[in-house]
């Protein structure tokens, strides 16, 4: 009796009950030992991590200067200074003939209020510096005067005073108009005044703005007659 050779195996078949093999899977990149990495790749993952570590820095560090901003403002709630024109005079302001040709002589004298209402806050003030000004005369500026800086201590009311001469040429062409003004007291002048102002926290110092202190032109008749003219201050950063 012939015996019937058994059939072939169809491809794919496997033996029941055997564990299924799975295929090595192969080497990728993110696999690869660090030998295998080049000198850039190296260099461009040590950049990543320094950057994200510097920008996790900054934003805890601006995190740390706005909390600690938020309780400087609170322990000591600073005020602003106030500082104001608080007299102006014109002493003397007329018209000679001198061997340099016509010279207007004048005079003025003025002082100014600084105002310190912080109760734990001194004030710092740069040099303070005074200059009077004409729109009706050429040269514009008629005279400049300055004061040093100082120290005001809190809730201080401190006044500087200011003072100056001025001998100013004057050309043919304007001597008439200006002279016609002064007889009718007409003649207009305005003062500036600029300093930089700082503050200072139990012995630390913080900080210096520039400021101006920029006033309206008044006639000689109300300077005469005591009227004070309106004056704005104007904050510049630095």
């Amino acid at each position: 009796m012939t015996q019937t050779p058994p059939l072939a195996k169809p491809p794919g078949y496997r033996e029941p009950g055997l564990p299924v093999q799975k295929p090595p899977e192969p080497l990728g990149k993110g696999n690869l030992p660090p030998s295998f990495y080049t000198e850039e790749e190296k260099r461009r993952g040590c950049c990543f991590r320094c950057c994200c570590c510097l920008f996790i820095f900054i934003i805890l560090l601006t995190l740390f200067f706005i909390s600690f901003g938020g309780f400087l403002y609170l322990w000591y709630e600073p005020r602003a200074p106030l500082f104001s024109l608080k007299s102006f005079q014109v002493n003397e302001f007329n018209i000679t003939s001198t061997a340099d040709g016509p010279t207007l002589h004048s005079k003025m004298s003025a002082s100014l209020e600084f105002k310190n209402a912080n109760t734990n806050i001194r004030m710092v003030y740069d040099r303070i510096a005074l200059s009077w000004y004409s729109d009706d005369i050429a040269s514009g500026e008629l005279g400049q005067d300055t004061v040093p800086g100082f120290v005001q201590e809190p809730n201080n009311v401190r006044v500087a005073k200011f003072s100056m001469k001025g001998n100013l040429p004057l050309d043919g062409s304007s001597v008439k108009k200006v002279t016609d003004r002064i007889r009718a007291k007409s003649l207009m002048t305005h003062v500036e005044v600029r300093t930089g102002i700082g503050m200072v926290l139990s012995g630390l110092k913080i900080g210096t703005v520039e400021v101006k202190l920029a006033c309206e032109a008044s006639s000689l008749k109300h300077i005469q007659e005591g009227a004070m003219p309106k004056c704005k201050v104007f904050v510049f950063r630095l």
